[in-house]
């Protein structure tokens, strides 16, 4: 400061350092106005000092702060509030917090249940290009959602851990099927095992069975189906960048993306999608108990080929409770999804998804397996 003004700001901060030490909170805002109060020990208990002065007055001002409002477009209307209520339409297993849209387990019994004389193979299918671009893929069957080369030969590799199963199964002389979801990518993945199957079961004289199954369909996002995240924003649609951050990084299971009317496939939340999950799971499985009565008592292995989302959703109807952030404790569906093309097993004492090495999906050695594929 020039010497002729400086008086002014020497008689101040003299003052403010007599109140301080009469107990009067003292605010300081600005990073010149704390090297000021440096100057005369102005300082305690009871001083307070920003090194920024415009963010302080707006809160003091009773404004709200762009950064908060912006969260809270992202992860709720209320941050740090919580909600929690049942879902009636999953029989109150799964509670969903309103404010947040988070969901998690409301105690230790699943909404599906598989049978213990049947063993439920599964895999998601190999990488696509929308896999690799990180895309919204949804239920779509373009060039973009087909298997790429490294794909393909994860597809190969799947199968390559799946054939020493199988094989058990087959001298077993078990009745084994094989199910896809109706997309190429998911059939494709599933192709190697279909083609060694097939020549296995015809030297017995048997015939394999492939189908499609509608729980392995995949999630819908409407409007956002195969698109990245800026392809959505470019859509220009008002709730493109709301969506996004709820969704993706929100974990927010309630969200839903818009939707156009002349689409076939409706979008749908994460909680729409356990909802048809749940009804077309159970219809299958009653489909494998009228099976069961006429294949001679034999066990019944299926060989499910499916995706990312819909199989993060039969795992917490299932009940595995791997799928819990144990730091925060709701599910964490974006994470605990499988990985491309690795084959797992539904464990029916522990309601885990396992490896068909024996580890856990929970732990490193998942790792250890997606290295070597």
């Amino acid at each position: 400061i020039v010497p002729t003004y400086q008086k002014g700001p020497d008689a101040v901060f003299k003052k403010l350092k007599e109140l301080s030490e009469r107990g009067v909170t003292v605010i300081l805002l600005g990073g010149d106005t704390n090297d000021w109060a440096k100057k005369f020990g102005l300082e305690g208990a009871n001083v307070i000092t920003f090194s920024g002065g415009g963010v302080p007055l707006s809160i003091l001002a009773g404004e709200e702060l762009k950064a908060v409002k912006a969260l809270k477009a992202a992860n709720g209307a209320r941050l740090g509030e919580t909600e929690w209520h049942p879902i009636a339409e999953l029989d109150e297993m799964i509670e969903i917090d309103r404010v947040t849209g988070h969901i998690r387990f409301a105690g230790e019994e699943s909404i599906l249940s598989i049978d213990p004389d049947v063993e439920f193979l599964f895999g998601r299918h190999g990488e696509t290009p929308g896999n690799a671009d990180n895309i919204f893929q949804g239920h779509v069957d373009t060039p973009r959602n087909q298997l790429n080369e490294h794909g393909r030969v994860q597809a190969v590799q799947m199968h390559a851990l799946l054939e020493p199963e199988l094989k058990k199964h087959l001298e077993a002389g078990d009745d084994i099927l094989v199910i896809t979801s109706d997309m190429r990518r998911s059939k494709e993945t599933g192709k190697p095992t279909i083609e060694f199957l097939k020549r296995e079961l015809a030297v017995h004289g048997r015939e394999l069975e492939v189908s499609e199954a509608a729980f392995l369909k995949e999630i819908s996002f409407g409007l956002f189906d195969n698109k990245t995240e800026e392809e959505i924003r470019a859509t220009g649609h008002p709730d493109a960048e709301r969506f996004i951050q709820r969704y993706r990084y929100g974990l927010d299971a309630a969200i839903r993306p818009p939707d156009d009317s002349d689409r076939e496939d409706p979008g749908q939340s994460y909680i729409d999608k356990l909802v048809v999950t749940r009804k077309d799971f159970s219809e299958f499985m009653e489909v494998i108990r009228e099976r069961k009565k006429t294949n001679g008592g034999r066990r019944i292995v299926i060989v499910a080929i499916g995706h990312g989302t819909q199989s993060s959703g039969l795992r917490v109807l299932l009940g595995d409770k791997t799928m819990t952030d144990a730091s925060r404790g709701h599910i964490d569906w974006r994470k605990n999804q499988l990985p491309n093309a690795v084959p797992v097993r539904f464990n029916i004492r522990k309601k885990t998804f396992e490896l068909l090495t024996g580890a856990r999906l929970a732990e490193p050695a998942l790792d250890a397996v997606v290295e070597r594929l």
